[in-house]
């Protein structure tokens, strides 16, 4: 009876877990259809739709987040159920079209310049021979590529593979689920390991649950199409690749990290050696020579991702010197005077961009 009972409130936490995705998903498509342009950025939605598009989003939001607090903190779901969910869920976010960022456009427009031999490291004014140019927000026309290689060819085999705009961002969506899914099944692998040989393993199945059903997992990643979903899958073989005590594989991925987002690498260099340390703290001289290696080899991808687009240490420094300048986006007290002021605005009918 108990079983039951707990298997009873599993299927409706999932369904409403689904429910707010398919909500989400259709604001996203109303946003579309009110405004006859995917693009997020310099597009607004007027008049009576916005209260009901951002009300479908918000309610979707609202709703699957409640039923991930449930799902993940009743203790009742089995890694496999997890992960069967985690992969429908991004499976059916992959339907979202663009409605919290407008980032997607580009990286089309920089994969369709690739295509066309040109990158935008040292010259950020070639975006306009793009052919998507017109879909990236103002604010980027003067931005340089601040997406290392890795990324951009990703970008770019996109692009050569669609063509169009839309073949473009069907393709980079099938490639994001990919990802998704890869990390899904590695992140489950990872824990059921951990799992089998633990004495308490209700912890380990909750973990799971609590990263791959999260909703900013789906919504951002395939959903909104956010590059970082790839960095994670690059974060998560270093993880294991510590895990495993394989350094050089570690190393390895800290390199693919650094070539997708070269502050990426710096953030997570200092932990590979620091398990270095802890590993061979006893032994200086073969520490120090596992320390030379490991640099190398992340040295030795960044180097060999950025050959083919070299233009002289520009190509690394202009996009960081471009940002350096930049506030944050947003401290905690932005987005409350944010929530305020547009909160005031909603009420007395002005225009909002969905995207603020």
């Amino acid at each position: 009876m108990v079983a039951e009972e707990l298997r009873r409130k599993n299927t409706r936490w999932i369904l409403y877990y689904f429910v707010g995705l398919v909500l989400a998903i259709a604001a996203s498509w109303g946003k579309f259809w009110v405004t006859g342009s995917p693009v997020v950025d310099n597009n607004s939605v007027v008049g009576n739709a916005v209260y009901l598009i951002a009300g479908l989003f918000c309610l979707g939001l609202g709703l699957q987040e409640f039923a991930y607090y449930h799902l993940v903190f009743t203790h009742t779901l089995t890694l496999k159920t997890a992960k069967k969910i985690a992969i429908g869920a991004v499976t059916l976010g992959s339907l979202m079209l663009p409605l919290l960022s407008n980032d997607v456009f580009l990286y089309l427009a920089y994969g369709n310049l690739l295509n066309k031999g040109m990158v935008t490291y040292v010259q950020p004014e070639l975006i306009q021979y793009s052919d998507f140019v017109t879909y990236v927000a103002t604010d980027w026309l003067d931005c340089p590529n601040h997406y290392s290689p890795i990324l951009l060819m990703l970008f770019g085999m996109a692009t050569w593979l669609g063509k169009s705009l839309w073949a473009s961002f069907i393709v980079l969506k099938l490639v994001v689920w990919l990802i998704s899914v890869d990390i899904i099944q590695l992140l489950y692998l990872f824990f059921y390991q951990l799992r089998a040989s633990a004495t308490h393993s209700s912890k380990y199945t909750q973990n799971f649950s609590l990263i791959v059903l999260a909703p900013i997992f789906g919504l951002q990643g395939v959903g909104q199409l956010h590059s970082e979903v790839v960095i994670l899958l690059f974060i998560i073989g270093f993880i294991g690749g510590l895990y495993a005590r394989k350094w050089a594989i570690a190393g390895l991925l800290v390199g693919l990290i650094a070539s997708a987002k070269i502050m990426y690498g710096a953030v997570f260099l200092p932990f590979l050696l620091l398990y270095l340390w802890v590993q061979y703290r006893t032994d200086w001289s073969t520490f120090l020579k596992k320390v030379a290696y490991s640099i190398s080899i992340v040295l030795g991808i960044i180097v060999l991702s950025y050959f083919p687009f070299w233009e002289g240490i520009t190509t690394i420094t202009n996009p960081l010197s471009y940002h350096e300048n930049k506030p944050p986006n947003h401290s905690v007290v932005g987005v409350l005077t944010d929530i305020i002021f547009y909160g005031q605005q909603l009420l007395l009918d002005a225009e909002v961009p969905i995207g603020q």
